[in-house]
């Protein structure tokens, strides 16, 4: 029992972690750019972590997770009602993401596989909306403004991120290995063309502002 705790512990420090750094970098990045907000990957690397896991499996992450956004908003200098809303929207955001991935996917595939990508889009599209809907419940002034920066950046940050560690846990766990079935290797060509497209649209464009 002891050994489980252990491990269970050991899974919430290191995702604490890793939130953490990820968070600071992409918020001091943010603020260093003049406007110009990176793509937001902390949540895609949470639920890279707890998709397929049970509650109880998932649990030391998101608490590990929860503690790094507090501790990550609060050291940018974010008010308490903000950073306490950031991460309860940053926390949900993942869970009905997760929970909902493992419902309405098609289990004998893989999750990057088209059928289940297309899927994942929009599920990543509704739960950052929503994410975005809580967040702004924590800010005063430029709601709008706020909501919009949060789910493009937050949504890209989902597409761009849990399919391609997605794609690189499996092949190097030596899963579905491409020289041995050929599909694989098409389905990761089909997401490396939409990582590729969905960067050439939001970066190879000046009308807009890049969030």
């Amino acid at each position: 029992m002891t050994s489980i705790w252990m491990a269970s512990a050991a899974r919430g420090l290191f995702m604490a972690f890793v939130y953490a750094l990820n968070s600071w970098a992409v918020l001091n990045a943010a603020q260093l750019s003049d406007g110009i907000a990176a793509i937001w990957s902390a949540n895609a690397i949470l639920m890279f972590a707890v998709i397929g896991r049970s509650f109880r499996q998932a649990l030391p992450y998101y608490l590990g997770a929860a503690a790094a956004s507090l501790f990550a908003n609060a050291l940018a200098s974010f008010d308490t009602a903000t950073v306490v809303m950031f991460t309860i929207a940053n926390m949900s955001e993942v869970a009905i993401g997760s929970w909902t991935i493992a419902r309405l996917r098609d289990s004998s595939q893989e999750l990057y596989a088209p059928t289940n990508l297309l899927r994942f889009v929009g599920i990543a599209a509704g739960i950052t909306a929503l994410s975005a809907s809580i967040a702004v419940t924590g800010v005063d002034t430029g709601r709008a403004e706020v909501w919009l920066s949060w789910f493009l950046s937050d949504w890209l940050g989902l597409l761009l991120v849990v399919p391609s560690l997605l794609v690189l846990r499996d092949r190097f766990s030596g899963f579905a290995l491409a020289k041995e079935n050929p599909k694989i290797l098409l389905n990761r060509v089909a997401v490396y063309v939409l990582v590729l497209a969905s960067a050439l649209l939001v970066f190879g464009q000046n009308h807009y502002p890049l969030m």
